[in-house]
């Protein structure tokens, strides 16, 4: 941590097989605890993204993937992935 900020540019994650089912748990375990929000707040994990075309990025990040073959283990369909704005920045859902 950089005076509570982090910047996470995670794009992969090597698992054996016979560790996937127990890494996947975990991952999601670990999401699900991670709160976004203003960045002013204790509480909030990492804040929202930028901007409306970075929202976008990571969006058709999110379509490439599934395009070859990934599969969403957290977080719901991709029409429940919608911006919602948050001041200028926008959020993940």
């Amino acid at each position: 941590m950089n005076n509570r900020r982090a910047w996470v540019a995670g794009t992969r994650l090597l698992v054996r097989c016979a560790r996937l089912k127990d890494a996947l748990k975990r991952i999601k375990t670990s999401v699900r605890a991670v709160v976004v929000g203003n960045h002013h707040d204790s509480a909030t994990s990492i804040g929202p993204l930028v901007s409306r075309a970075q929202f976008d990025r990571v969006q058709h990040f999110i379509r490439c993937g599934q395009e070859e073959g990934a599969t969403i283990v957290i977080g719901g369909p991709s029409e429940s992935r919608k911006a919602t704005s948050f001041g200028k920045r926008y959020l993940l859902k």
